[in-house]
């Protein structure tokens, strides 16, 4: 099937989609006495992830969605791999939809702006490395969500703010590098349930305040700027 006969049944069902989401209470029937019906129409979709500008058909013939001026397949993208790249912009809210991806590697990039809170829809992730570039806002809570992460690496960023205590639901890290950013505050206690299964853990070169989960040793902790602490 070619492109346009892909692309055109998806704008079809997407206009359909954002036709029911501006539509307002029924009219009222001559039999109804009185209150409007009620009907709950399903959540609209995001025009940021679905505007015909996203909408791309991938290497392999299925539905995609563009990625750093890529087009990545919906269904069966599973990796993404452009360290060193010298990728620049944001890393859009479309990553989203690439829900059987497993591994995100953007390391040694000049990627800004925020992590996209979609990234919470990635279930499947087991390694996220954003390492080296200039990412920059707080780390999303949402990224608690993503349980199936062996490893996860945003250090030499500008990354700001305090660490999420949903890390500590991601019991299954065995790699943790937040190294060389902007976090402030105190370090949340829930880092304890994943510390010990940590093989390699950094988190010095911040502006992190104790005191310090008991947990922790020294040299885990490393050299913190603490001038702005209480």
């Amino acid at each position: 099937m070619n492109k346009i006969n892909r692309i055109i049944p998806l704008l079809l069902f997407f206009g359909l989609a954002f036709w029911s989401c501006d539509e307002q209470e029924p009219e009222q029937s001559d039999t109804q006495e009185e209150g409007p019906i009620s009907i709950e129409l399903p959540d609209c979709p995001s025009l940021e992830n679905i505007n015909e500008e996203n909408l791309c058909i991938a290497d392999d013939g299925t539905d995609g969605v563009k990625i750093l001026d890529q087009c990545y397949s919906i269904e069966n993208t599973t990796e993404i791999l452009l360290p060193s790249s010298e990728l620049t912009g944001e890393i859009p809210e479309s990553i989203g939809n690439l829900i059987n991806l497993n591994s995100l590697v953007l390391y040694n990039n000049q990627l800004s702006g925020e992590i996209p809170e979609s990234i919470e829809n990635l279930t499947n992730l087991m390694w996220l490395n954003l390492y080296n570039n200039q990412l920059s806002g707080e780390i999303p809570e949402s990224i608690g969500n993503l349980t199936n992460l062996t490893s996860l690496d945003l250090g030499f960023n500008q990354f700001s703010g305090e660490i999420p205590e949903g890390l500590g639901n991601l019991t299954n890290l065995n790699h943790l590098w937040l190294y060389h950013n902007q976090l402030n505050g105190e370090i949340p206690i829930t880092i304890c349930n994943i510390d010990s299964n940590l093989e390699h853990f950094y988190i010095y070169d911040n502006q992190l305040c104790p005191p310090y989960p008991e947990c922790l040793t020294e040299e885990e902790i490393g050299e913190q700027d603490t001038s702005n602490c209480p």
